[in-house]
């Protein structure tokens, strides 16, 4: 069995930190889904019907991306900036 690479990932708050490839993901929707007060699998479902921009390729989306987000998973504005500052 092949052994996860660790990454780089470039945390917004300027940090970097290294991480498993997959793990770390895992890990954060987990805590927003907490956050949410839902499990994974509904957590996952409002997102996946969310309809939200391709942030990680489509330029300028961050915005949409992030309001659509918060919404789908009806946070408030103080949760939203949570999210977003924890990336």
């Amino acid at each position: 069995m092949t052994q996860p690479r660790p990454w780089i990932l470039f945390d917004i708050g300027g940090v970097l930190e290294l991480v498993e490839d997959g793990i770390w993901q895992e890990e954060l929707a987990n805590r927003w889904a907490t956050r949410a007060g839902l499990t994974r699998a509904e957590y996952d479902e409002r997102l996946a019907v969310a309809d939200l921009p391709r942030i990680d390729v489509e330029p300028g989306t961050a915005e949409a991306y992030w309001s659509g987000f918060a919404r789908a998973l009806r946070f408030t504005d103080v949760q939203r900036e949570e999210a977003v500052q924890e990336l």
